[in-house]
């Protein structure tokens, strides 16, 4: 196992991480994007430009750097990238289109790229991202999963852990540009994990 601390929004801090990685393993077969962070915004913000370029920095741009320094290697050993996007906001749109072009670019060389779609999961990213504590984020965000989704519960980091081994897998060696969503259902559902949602229209 190697650790390496590194800032994905600077562009020789991902390098070196590749660099570390190639020095350490002398290969690379899988590439698993998953940095992200959350930012809340709105047009009529006056710092809005500050929060959208942290948002595309982190969650767009490390995607694209990540990928542009990988492929080089996954080349060399017909490896594939998985990247983790969301079934909602607008990092989703981003990663996912830059999925199934990088699936159209990399097939023909023999790299299959794909993307999984979580939705709420249990994990520490809303106290990071909100400055929610544990104890409202169950209150509010995950009974409101439990409320809205079709499956009745937020999600469980393995789940989606599992949703990346299969898609990295040789199980999947006919899969490419697919976006797998690991929601509970949520996107066929009219609120999804809004706590502050009233509407019962669809998405």
């Amino acid at each position: 196992i190697l650790e390496v601390l590194a800032n994905l929004t600077a562009k020789e801090d991902i390098r070196r991480l590749i660099d570390e990685t190639i020095a350490t393993f002398g290969r690379l077969d899988v590439l698993v994007n998953n940095a992200g962070i959350i930012a809340v915004t709105d047009i009529e913000d006056s710092d809005v430009d500050v929060k959208v370029d942290q948002i595309m920095d982190t969650n767009v741009r490390s995607v694209v750097l990540l990928c542009h320094l990988s492929v080089p290697y996954l080349l060399k050993t017909k490896g594939n990238i998985v990247s983790v996007s969301s079934v909602a906001s607008t990092k989703p749109s981003c990663v996912d289109m830059i999925t199934k072009c990088l699936a159209i670019d990399l097939g023909v060389k023999g790299v299959r790229v794909n993307a999984v779609n979580p939705a709420v999961i249990k994990t520490n990213i809303f106290d990071a991202g909100f400055g929610i504590d544990l104890q409202t984020t169950q209150q509010l965000i995950y009974k409101d999963c439990e409320q809205t989704y079709p499956l009745k519960r937020p999600g469980d980091p393995e789940e989606v852990a599992e949703a990346i081994a299969f898609l990295a897998s040789d199980k999947a060696s006919f899969i490419t540009g697919a976006t797998l969503e690991v929601d509970g259902g949520s996107m066929w559902t009219s609120r999804g994990a809004n706590p502050n949602a009233t509407s019962n229209n669809n998405q």
